[in-house]
């Protein structure tokens, strides 16, 4: 099966697993020009003069997941003369990249994020949350449309029929897919606090590798049905989960699921996880053990002491 950047037609796949961008306002910011893995842009939404008032900086180019610590801490030892100030205009960006996947592993990576969403967003903060530059599933109905055009016709057709334009602007863009060959990740808050990012970039390369270890989002919903949200979510993020974990966790992943029901169905009848067709696969919903019970019907799932209606099947 071919890999994205053949199924693209990139050159060749690009090296390292991030790229990074950090908007900053304040006072006093620097510049070093000798810097190892930074490159400045003046970011004209951002308020002040560029460059000691307002700046975005972008890593010069993706690095390794070993490499992550060593690039935030060149940056914020750069700014440690800095007057730092996170307006509500600024936030980091991070792009995960993908070009070695197969199109499978990339429509796992994306369900798998959808059933972590909130807590994921929870620990962005929750000026994030709703925000208009990071829409989540349940901000915008767009971003489920074009996760489930993208299902339907994959990724190549996606791009012809220009539909990336739509989901620029959401918490998962899949647009940067085909200029950069990455998912972005627009969530996070303005922020140059090392162990924030570290984490956020931990747990994001750890969704990734997730997925590319399992076949199909059903398994991925085999397994979410069987264990507990505390343990499905440690499952996927390994030892960083520990700061993803707060009280309303389970209430939120239950929202979370509900939410991504029509990417699921999608997902589960895609022509990409069958040789065999689009109609060979069909949807199998089990029962969610512990207190995250569904009765489920083919149209809408009923979520026992949350009474919370799930959106309708779409068939496709």
């Amino acid at each position: 099966m071919k890999k994205i950047y053949e199924l693209l037609k990139l050159n060749s796949p690009k090296k390292g697993d991030v790229g990074i961008e950090v908007e900053c306002e304040g006072t006093n910011l620097n510049w070093d020009e000798g810097c190892q893995f930074w490159r400045i842009e003046n970011d004209g939404s951002l308020r002040g003069l560029f460059p000691h008032e307002r700046a975005e900086f972008i890593l010069s180019s993706p690095v390794k997941a070993s490499e992550v610590k060593a690039a935030i801490k060149e940056l914020t030892n750069m700014q440690k003369d800095a007057k730092l100030n996170f307006s509500f205009r600024t936030s980091v960006h991070v792009h995960v990249n993908v070009q070695e996947l197969q199109e499978r592993d990339l429509l796992n990576m994306i369900y798998t994020y959808f059933l972590l969403e909130e807590p994921l967003l929870n620990f962005c903060g929750k000026e994030r949350k709703g925000n208009r530059f990071c829409l989540r599933l349940q901000d915008a109905e767009g971003v489920l449309d074009a996760v489930i055009e993208l299902a339907k016709r994959g990724i190549v057709e996606y791009k012809r029929n220009h539909l990336e334009d739509h989901i620029r602007y959401a918490a998962l863009n899949m647009a940067a897919l085909y200029k950069y060959g990455s998912i972005e990740f627009r969530s996070m808050r303005g922020t140059l606090d090392a162990g924030v990012l570290n984490n956020w970039v931990d747990a994001l390369l750890a969704v990734r590798k997730f997925a590319c270890e399992m076949k199909n989002p059903q398994e991925i919903f085999d397994l979410f049905s069987m264990l507990p949200a505390e343990e499905f979510l440690t499952r996927v993020l390994g030892d960083v989960a520990k700061v993803f974990i707060y009280p309303n966790l389970e209430k939120d992943m239950r929202k979370s699921f509900s939410l991504s029901l029509d990417a699921l169905a999608a997902f589960s009848v895609s022509k990409i996880f069958s040789e065999k067709g689009i109609e060979e696969i069909p949807l199998k919903l089990s029962p969610l053990k512990g207190n995250m019970k569904i009765n489920w019907d083919p149209v809408r799932a009923n979520w026992g002491d949350m009474a919370a209606e799930a959106l309708p099947i779409r068939r496709i």
